[in-house]
């Protein structure tokens, strides 16, 4: 018994001293795994990311069919997501959906409850992405809108929930 003691001793006082351990485990801690997309504004899928109808009758509807994200070591972190894009013409007759699929990768940075997110700047349509760390789940937000000359509304905030896998 006694030759396991200072072995416990000795956890115990690594636990107290790394960050993230002697908390229960809730604090900054070394970030890795898969997270998909599995809400957009609290609603599962399918992940309807914003419908609109133009004044002329015709209507675009964007869906994410997935959106994955893989944070690796060295702070390297990879995205592959693909989104659906629906359309009807004035008459309600529907066009050829298309279909785009991205891959890109990026370096991250975990900051308190946030992971920073700097995507290569040739691959992604993005530039950078700010994750909020909300138990196993990252949140982040974006606006969200269709852009036209009129009758269309102002972009607006939408919550995006990433759960790990």
């Amino acid at each position: 018994m006694r030759k396991w003691l200072p072995a416990a001793v000795f956890s115990a006082l690594a636990a107290a001293a790394l960050p993230g351990c002697a908390d229960g485990g809730t604090g900054p801690r070394p970030f890795e795994g898969v997270f998909v997309l599995d809400s957009i504004e609290g609603r599962p899928p399918p992940l309807i990311v914003g419908e609109h109808t133009y004044p002329n009758g015709s209507r675009v509807k964007f869906t994410t069919v997935y959106d994955s994200l893989y944070f690796g070591q060295d702070s390297l972190v990879e995205r592959a997501m693909k989104v659906l894009v629906e359309s009807w013409n004035a008459q309600g007759a529907a066009n050829r959906p298309d279909v785009t699929v991205w891959w890109y990768p990026g370096k991250f940075k975990r900051q308190d409850e946030r992971v920073i997110v700097r995507w290569n700047e040739i691959l992604s349509p993005e530039g950078a992405d700010t994750f909020h760390v909300r138990g196993p789940r990252l949140m982040r937000h974006d606006f969200v809108g269709v852009r036209c000359s009129e009758g269309c509304a102002d972009p607006y905030r939408t919550e995006y929930v990433y759960t790990p896998r």
